[in-house]
């Protein structure tokens, strides 16, 4: 079902995506809008679960994705990934790759963009 007219656009990951969210809905800067300004082009929804991995988003997540209908899917997604040692980051952009195009299969969006991969390391 869609939201509205105007295209769907899911900006779905880790817990990033739900503090980018909380910043964006508090009331410390009043020059944030929770729509990015958009909101007259595009109905955005925000959907960050903490500590999700490649795989969890896959497994828990796809039914979420698919009710929205988003047009548009952005992923902040792959850093959970690569906290243990022994995972390389050429395994988790393929496994990001397996991902997007399962998202293309059970969706009906049009673009799905990867939009940050950070290598975590533990501070000493």
């Amino acid at each position: 079902m869609a939201v509205s007219n105007k295209p769907n656009v899911l900006i779905m990951g880790h817990s990033f995506v739900r503090h980018f969210y909380t910043f964006l809905t508090s009331e410390t800067d009043l020059h944030c809008e929770p729509d990015l300004g958009l909101g007259s082009t595009y109905c955005i929804r925000f959907f960050g679960i903490g500590g999700r991995t490649i795989s969890k988003t896959r497994c828990f997540d796809c039914v979420a994705v698919k009710s929205f209908e988003p047009d548009v899917v952005i992923l902040e997604l792959g850093s959970n990934d690569l906290t243990p040692k022994d995972v390389r980051p050429e395994t988790v952009g393929s496994d990001l790759a397996d991902l997007v195009a399962h998202l293309f299969k059970v969706t009906n969006a049009k673009q799905i963009f990867v939009c940050q991969v950070l290598h975590r390391e533990q501070l000493p």
